[in-house]
């Protein structure tokens, strides 16, 4: 057997080696997103180089192979909750290592696009002013479009500040209605109530447009712009999200951590493809050491006897 073959015979080894039950994605800012499954499905870093593939009862391709035709609603549907889990992810790292400082709102209207009900026509325009300030003003953004009830796209975007914006004259309180106040004194007094200005965006001339700044708990305001990634019922112009511009991503690691322990600290969900439950931890820079140092204690390898007494 030559080198390389003995290097691929020596990696190709058992599922504890290759594979952990968590996954730790740190943030520029100290916080920490702790991913702990009741088995090993997270592939270790350096192993995909030699191709060792996930354990043929672990991978999804063989969950939705088997089962009768009567499963095919179910394995759609399992399709579909995990293309959009990975995207509300995606969003998620995206959102929480990039520099982001606005949250932003855009609607088309019909007398400034020949159909606004063309989501082509609408995506054409849309792409094409992205890419635009993308080049010309440094713009980073993260977007999701979402349909009107009546028809129609507006977007939701987390941007950079690279965008003029000026002052609309409407004040909103958190969880509030915006309201229109042109009195300085007034608004003076209500912005040191804890009112956020909100701004246009004179720079999008095919609609409406708003602009807040990010204010309180960032992970909130990610979370609140995931949530049209839950809503939708498919990808809109053939994707969950949008993004571009000078993105950064968190740091990755893998690791072996309880996930008894785990289950008592955040709220359990289900793969139902990979048989497996997993807990997904926001944590804030103050509480990932310990909470870090807690999980790590007992934690081994998960093997099907210790998944056995997890029940």
């Amino acid at each position: 057997m030559d080198a390389i073959g003995q290097l691929l015979s020596c990696m190709r080894t058992t599922e504890y080696s290759v594979f952990r039950n968590a996954q730790i994605k740190r943030y520029p800012n100290g916080s920490a997103v702790v991913t702990v499954f009741d088995r090993n499905i997270i592939r270790a870093p350096g192993f995909e180089a030699v191709g060792v593939q996930t354990p043929p009862e672990l991978s999804e391709e063989a969950a939705e192979a088997s089962g009768t035709p009567e499963d095919e609603k179910r394995k759609e549907a399992a399709n579909l909750a995990r293309s959009k889990r990975r995207a509300k992810a995606a969003v998620y790292d995206i959102a929480m290592a990039t520099d982001f400082s606005i949250f932003a709102t855009f609607t088309v209207s019909p007398d400034k696009v020949g159909d606004r009900m063309d989501d082509a026509e609408v995506f054409r325009h849309l792409q094409d002013w992205l890419d635009n300030n993308v080049r010309r003003h440094g713009l980073a953004y993260v977007l999701v479009p979402e349909y009107h009830k009546r028809g129609g796209l507006h977007f939701h975007a987390l941007i950079n500040d690279a965008l003029p914006m000026k002052n609309s004259g409407t004040l909103v309180f958190p969880g509030g209605r915006p309201r229109l106040c042109l009195n300085p004194k007034r608004a003076h007094e209500l912005i040191a109530r804890g009112a956020q200005v909100v701004y246009n965006i004179p720079g999008w001339s095919f609609g409406f447009s708003t602009g807040i700044k990010l204010y309180g708990e960032r992970a909130a305001a990610i979370n609140y712009v995931t949530k049209y990634i839950t809503k939708s019922e498919k990808k809109i112009g053939g994707r969950w999200y949008y993004s571009g511009g000078e993105l950064k991503r968190p740091q990755v690691e893998t690791c072996w951590l309880d996930f008894g322990e785990a289950s008592w600290l955040g709220e359990c969900f289900e793969i139902t493809e990979l048989g497996a439950k997993g807990v997904r931890l926001e944590l804030d820079k103050e509480d990932v050491y310990e909470t870090l140092e807690k999980l790590r204690g007992t934690a081994r390898p998960v093997r099907d006897r210790d998944r056995e007494e997890m029940g």
